[in-house]
Order: structure tokens, then sequence, then C-alpha cells
């Protein structure tokens, strides 16, 4: 898997509520480096949570730096069942990205670290931060790596509102043939908070 992609948890030293999050301070301690391509905040379960995007600034020895580029974000958790046929698994790299009325998501890299995500008959879940794209268009799936990948079904719920949205997948996909799978067949329900 890509290395930008790897998540570090961090938790910070009180439970204050602060309040409307404006800005965050990052500060490096050390003799090594660290270049954060994105930052994700939350506040427990049911706080707000934010992001930074598109930070491209190295934090090296004693740094500190100041980021005030807040977009209020929600969570929404994906399962991805990988069909029972034989060789319907990957290792290659699964990628989704949400459409709704409201906008499109980001990309994100489907993997659990250290997990071998996507075998034959299993089923993944995954959870993911961004923007509020409202009631979903269409489930994007796009692989990218040398193997085939034939999932059966997904489904995401936006935590936020409780909302779950499901589709059944017919095809494979195949860096060679069919790399991008827009599903916009979507079947919606709501799930309890």
């Amino acid at each position: 898997k890509q290395w930008y992609q790897r998540r570090v948890a961090i938790t910070a030293g009180n439970d204050k509520n602060v309040g409307y999050l404006e800005c965050i301070e990052l500060r490096i301690d050390g003799s090594d480096g660290w270049r954060a391509e994105t930052i994700t905040v939350a506040f427990g379960t049911e706080g707000a949570k934010y992001r930074v995007n598109n930070i491209n600034t190295w934090l090296d020895d004693d740094e500190t730096i100041e980021l005030c580029n807040l977009e209020e974000v929600i969570e929404y958790n994906v399962a991805l069942e990988t069909h029972a046929k034989r060789f319907a698994g990957t290792d290659s790299d699964i990628f989704i990205t949400l459409r709704g009325y409201n906008g499109t998501t980001e990309e994100h890299l489907l993997d659990n670290e250290g997990e071998n995500d996507f075998e034959s008959g299993d089923t993944n879940n995954f959870v993911f931060y961004d923007r509020e794209v409202g009631t979903l268009e269409c489930i994007v799936l796009r692989i990218d790596g040398g193997d085939r990948y034939r999932a059966k079904s997904v489904t995401v719920v936006n935590v936020d509102s409780g909302t779950k949205y499901s589709s059944e997948i017919t095809e494979w996909l195949d860096d060679d043939d069919i790399e991008r799978l827009s599903l916009c067949d979507i079947t919606e329900d709501y799930t309890a908070k």
C-alpha cells in the first residue's frame, strides 16, 4: 500500500470541549521529520469532526506550524463484500468516491493496515471522514494494481444522519478493462444513530 496513506492516531492530553475549532497547531519534537498530507480531528463519537487537506509542509526538528483552513467533515462507514468466486479477491488497491446531490467526496483508499483485505468471501469494513455530500447518487469504486477484483456488494453509512446506502456489484474491476465502476442503482435505508 502507498506510504502516504498511513493513519496516525493522536490523543490529546485532556477532554476539554474547546467549542468551534478555528485552527490547530502541530509540533514535532526530536530529530526526525514528518510530512502530513491530511489531518482529521474528531471529538469523541458525537462531537464535531474537522479536516485539513493539502498541508504539503515538512515539519522538521522542534518546528511548529498552525493550520487554520479547517473543513467540517462527517464519518462514513463502508462495508465491501468480496464475492466468494474463485480468484475474486485481490491484493490491488481499491478506492472509493461518493457522489451525492451536494457534491463529491475525495477518493479514499480502502485499506485496513496490517490486514489482508479483499479475500474471497470476506466482508471488510472501513471508516473515512469527508464532506457531507447529501443523498448519494453513485458509489464509485476504482482498482489500481495488477489483479482483478470481484466484489459482491458495497454498503455506505453516513454515520451522522444514520442513512445507509447499498448496491449490488455484478462486474469485475480490472486495470486492463474496467478500472472504475460507477454504482448508481443504490438502495437507501436508515439505521439507528
